[in-house]
C-alpha cells in the first residue's frame, strides 16, 4: 500500500525451510537439451563428465539441501553486531512513536494481534504507523490467525480457544480480516492489497510443519501462568492438556494462517 503511502521485503519462511524431497523445487526446463550430460544412479541426477571429481547428485533435491546449507551457515557466520548506521530504539507505540511526521520510507510491523486491543487498532496503532511514513511510502503488516477455526476437531486446542482468555482482554484473534478497512479508512493510503497464506502444523506437514508445531505449542506453554489462572486448572493439568494438542495437530491436520497487508 503506498502513501498518496506500504511493497514486501520480508523473505518468507517457506523460502528458508524445505523439505529435502526431488519433488518440491521449480523443475529445471533446461534438461532436455542437456540429457546427454547426465546419468542417474539410484534415482539420483549426476553429471556425466567423466574427467570431473565432482561426485554429488545436481538434481532437485540437491538443489534443495543447498539452499537449506546456504542459511545454515548464513546463521552460523551471522555477526552479533549492528551494522553502524543501524539504531534501536525502545518505546511504546500507544504513547506515539518517537519520530516526527514523514520520517520513514517503509514501516514494517507483526505479530502484534496477541498486543493489542481490536479498538487500539482501529482507533491509534494505524494512524500512527501513517503518520511516520513519507508520501510515497511504504506500510506492511503480517499478522497470524491466534485462534482456530470452530470446525477443526481439535476438542483439547478448542478448549483453549473457548475460553475466552483473549476476548477478556479485548483482543481480537482474527484482526487480520479487518486491518485492510482500518487502512481504508484513514483516506491517506492507496493500492493495498491483501494476501493469505495456510501453513500445516505438525508432522504431516513436513518439516515446516514441525517447526510450526513447535512454536505453536511453545507459544501456548508461555501462556501458562495467565491462561491457567484464567481457565481454572492447574499446571499439570495444562501440561496434559498440552501432551494432547501435540498429538491433534496432525489427527485434525491444523493449519496456521497468516495474513500480510502491504
Amino acid at each position: 500500500m503506498t502513501n498518496t503511502k506500504a511493497t514486501m521485503s520480508q523473505a518468507s519462511i517457506d523460502d528458508t525451510f524445505v523439505n529435502f524431497d526431488n519433488n518440491n523445487s521449480i523443475e529445471n526446463n533446461s534438461d532436455e537439451c542437456i540429457l546427454d550430460t547426465f546419468r542417474y544412479i539410484g534415482g539420483r541426477r549426476f553429471h556425466n563428465v567423466t574427467d570431473a571429481k565432482y561426485f554429488l547428485p545436481n538434481d532437485n533435491g540437491e538443489v534443495d539441501r543447498l539452499e537449506g546449507q546456504h542459511f545454515l551457515y548464513r546463521h552460523i557466520w551471522q555477526e552479533q553486531k549492528k551494522p553502524p548506521n543501524a539504531t534501536f530504539l525502545q518505546a511504546n507505540l500507544l504513547d506515539g512513536l518517537p519520530f516526527p511526521d514523514g520520517t520513514f520510507d517503509f514501516v514494517y510491523q507483526r505479530f502484534m494481534a496477541s498486543a493489542l486491543e481490536e479498538s487500539q487498532w482501529r482507533d491509534e496503532v494505524i494512524a500512527e504507523l501513517v503518520r511516520v511514513i513519507k508520501p510515497g511510502g511504504w506500510i506492511e503488516l503480517m499478522e497470524l490467525d491466534i485462534v482456530c477455526p470452530e470446525d477443526i476437531n481439535a476438542p483439547t486446542y478448542q478448549r483453549f480457544n473457548r475460553s475466552h482468555f483473549l476476548a477478556d482482554r479485548g483482543i481480537n484473534g482474527l484482526i487480520s480480516s479487518k486491518l485492510k478497512g482500518y487502512l481504508e479508512s484513514t483516506n491517506e493510503l492507496t493500492n493495498i492489497q491483501c494476501e493469505e497464506r495456510s501453513t500445516q502444523i505438525g508432522q504431516w506437514g513436513g518439516r515446516l510443519g514441525e517447526m510450526m508445531c513447535v512454536d505453536l505449542l511453545e507459544g501456548v506453554a508461555a501462556c501458562k501462568p495467565a491462561l491457567s489462572q484464567f481457565m481454572n486448572i492447574t499446571y499439570d493439568e495444562f501440561d496434559s492438556m498440552l501432551q494432547t494438542v501435540r498429538m491433534e495437530v496432525d489427527s485434525s491436520q491444523l493449519c496456521c494462517k497468516t495474513h500480510r497487508q502491504v
